[in-house]
């Protein structure tokens, strides 16, 4: 006998076990005589749940919003404001922090404090980054240099290859011209002997 057909026989065991309940295919009570207690736990027949339905109808419905979706919604709705002579639209959340920065160019103390406490946070979520170990995109393009091979010329070139890739998320923020110059300076310093190609 394989062990599907000793399940079955288990599962029919307990369905046939005296106590158990009667309930035809369609969930209803089939009116056979049964000896099943109701009491903890085994609720009678006709309130157990039916297959397929739920023990909650009347929950919250789908596509229902919650709060964090509904003040991201607020936040993201375009306003029209105006910034000088020019009317643009923008977000509800940068509206309102060009309205704080305003009103601290102006002189109020609260305005000007929630600014820079937004800033700050800001700045304090970046410095933690970086503090995690996150290095910036020109860290490994740009390692193993010996600065002693390079000109002044070719130091402040590479500083300013590091930013353009730092801010710009990789080599690929280079234009053709500067691409080609910063490899000829990484050459350099890594001391390759590779002359310009002009």
């Amino acid at each position: 006998m394989s062990e599907n057909e000793q399940e079955r026989q288990v599962a029919q065991s307990v369905v046939d076990a005296p106590g158990a309940p009667t309930i035809g295919a369609g969930g209803e009570d089939t009116g056979a005589p049964s000896e099943y207690k109701v009491g903890k736990y085994r609720p009678p027949v006709e309130k157990q749940y039916r297959p397929g339905q739920s023990g909650n109808p009347k929950g919250r419905p789908r596509g229902r919003r919650n709060t964090k979706t509904i003040i991201e919604r607020v936040l993201e709705e375009p306003v029209s404001v105006r910034l000088g002579e020019k009317t643009r639209t923008l977000p509800m959340v940068e509206a309102i922090l060009y309205a704080q920065a305003a009103r601290a160019v102006q002189g109020d103390v609260r305005s000007a404090g929630f600014v820079f406490d937004l800033a700050g946070d800001f700045m304090d979520s970046v410095t933690a980054l970086g503090q995690q170990g996150v290095r910036p995109p020109s860290a490994e393009l740009f390692e193993n240099i010996d600065e002693a091979l390079l000109s002044d010329d070719d130091k402040i070139d590479l500083s300013r290859f590091q930013e353009i890739v730092d801010v710009g998320g990789g080599m690929t923020a280079l234009n053709v011209n500067d691409f080609a110059r910063a490899r000829e300076i990484v050459n350099k310093g890594r001391g390759k002997n590779i002359t310009p190609s002009t």
